[in-house]
């Protein structure tokens, strides 16, 4: 995996020493390539960096996810296969998406 994706996160005080999954597992079940990890950050598409972020935030383990319209650059495949893994995780999840709503939420709270 090229620094410039996940090894540069191990660099920050808080995550050294944690142990920590493969980003291209996750990756993989959302149809990023092998080869994505190896492109330029500058070359993904939107929803290819999305994926990737999601990846290697996932890969830290983290307690809560805190995610802000996590899925506006993905088509509906990745969508579902994001959410899918994201059951398992907790999460506070911004969307506009009220069908994403329907779909994720266990809890939901209405900024007018």
């Amino acid at each position: 995996m090229p620094p410039a994706y996940a090894q540069g996160v191990a660099q920050f005080a808080s995550q050294r020493g944690r142990d920590v999954d493969d980003p291209k597992q996750n990756g993989l079940g959302w149809g990023l390539l092998v080869k994505t990890w190896h492109q330029p950050w500058s070359d993904l598409s939107g929803g290819e960096a999305q994926r990737a972020l999601l990846a290697i935030a996932l890969s830290r383990r983290p307690a809560v996810l805190l995610l802000d319209e996590l899925t506006s650059d993905l088509d509906t495949e990745a969508t579902l296969a994001v959410e899918r893994t994201l059951a398992e995780h907790s999460a506070i999840w911004v969307t506009h998406d009220g069908a994403q709503i329907d779909r994720v939420a266990d809890r939901t709270l209405a900024l007018t």
